[in-house]
């Protein structure tokens, strides 16, 4: 799979996607959706987001907790903590997978509504966190 077939399957799809530094980028449900796929690997690729969070918003326990939650809800997603600073937290959601164009053209939309209800539910729990 090359970059080149994401990008005409993103737009097939009526996505609006770019490249950014190599990776595809696309805006879906308000949020910005990375596609990348392997040049080494032509069957593997991967679609990904980063949901930011400020330090006073949670706490690291809590955050992990909720990516669990999510990973274990979800089952495809992989949720792993980039960063944990005095700034705030890095959460990269991914679904990887080993696919050809004929089935990516099928699952594309699910995997990316898949990301993007994880970032809403471990937002969402942030939320629910701060109120409790």
């Amino acid at each position: 799979m090359t970059i080149e077939q994401i990008l005409q399957l993103l737009q097939a799809e009526g996505y609006l996607p770019s490249l950014d530094d190599g990776d595809v980028v696309f805006k879906a449900q308000g949020k910005h959706v990375f596609a990348s796929a392997q040049e080494n690997d032509p069957d593997f690729m991967r679609f990904f987001l980063d949901l930011y969070i400020d330090a006073g918003e949670t706490s690291e326990a809590v955050l992990l907790q909720a990516a669990n939650h999510v990973q274990r809800k979800l089952k495809c997603v992989k949720a792993m903590l980039l960063r944990s600073n005095e700034e705030g937290f890095v959460v990269r959601f991914s679904v990887e997978l080993f696919t050809d164009m004929d089935v990516l053209s099928r699952c594309a939309t699910r995997c990316i509504d898949i990301l993007c209800t994880a970032a809403h539910d471990v937002g969402k729990a942030v939320d629910n966190g701060k109120q409790g």
